[in-house]
């Protein structure tokens, strides 16, 4: 799949363009400096080499990656004081690439199994008007199962019906994806966000209400479809 970090990935798994910055007897003349350009170059090159062997791109996916081909140049592209005080703050280049690019081969990974979860099916937690306490004094947990990172509103409406015992008003659901990095459970720092999406149903009304980026964006009122996020932001903003 091609993501915001594909390229940034190819790069960074690329064993000879992370090596380390060493002089060879065949160009004994070249300064770190030279070497450090020279490098830059071989990245550049090495970008375009691997989308040009990519016959199956569409146009935005290649505009994609050339955007990402230049933010990598660009960002490597520095005046060789400010580059070689970054090659002194890391142990290896491959660091040093990664503190440049503001990302490490490790988030990406995550990224990417986060990613996963945004097609096909998962299951999520269905609040019962905001997970108050309705049975018995104690909070009711409903799981169910979504595709794609979307409910329809058949869907609410069955859920509804199988909750209906403990007599709820309305039914959330938050649909957002986040990375999840390994030794941050208690989330000492934020994680990235591939998804922000939630949905609310109206029971009595049987009114669907979608939030993306916490902007109302759909609104399908017992039947009643409402895609403009400008007019729905005029009724719930």
């Amino acid at each position: 799949m091609i993501n915001k970090y594909w390229l940034y990935k190819k790069v960074l798994e690329n064993s000879v363009l992370t090596r380390k910055l060493e002089v060879s007897s065949n160009f004994s003349n070249l300064s770190k400096e030279d070497l450090y350009h020279q490098r830059v170059e071989d990245i550049n090159n090495y970008c375009l080499s691997v989308v040009s062997k990519i016959h199956t791109l569409t146009g935005i996916e290649a505009s994609l990656l050339m955007q990402q081909k230049d933010q990598i140049v660009k960002s490597l592209d520095e005046e060789w004081y400010i580059a070689e005080g970054i090659l002194k703050h890391y142990k290896t280049f491959k660091e040093a690439l990664e503190g440049q690019f503001y990302v490490t081969l490790e988030h990406i990974y995550d990224y990417e199994k986060a990613e996963k979860l945004l097609t096909g099916e998962r299951e999520v937690i269905v609040h019962l008007d905001g997970n108050k306490p309705l049975n018995g004094g104690h909070p009711v947990l409903v799981k169910t199962k979504v595709y794609n990172s979307t409910i329809s509103i058949e869907k609410f409406r069955e859920l509804a019906e199988r909750v209906r015992v403990y007599h709820p008003t309305v039914l959330d659901v938050d649909l957002s994806v986040y990375t999840h990095t390994e030794g941050n459970e208690f989330g000492d720092y934020p994680e990235e966000c591939l998804l922000n999406r939630k949905e609310s149903y109206n029971i009595s009304k049987d009114k669907l209400l979608i939030w993306e980026n916490n902007n109302p964006v759909f609104e399908n009122d017992h039947g009643v479809i409402t895609n403009d996020p400008v007019a729905l932001a005029d009724c719930y903003l």
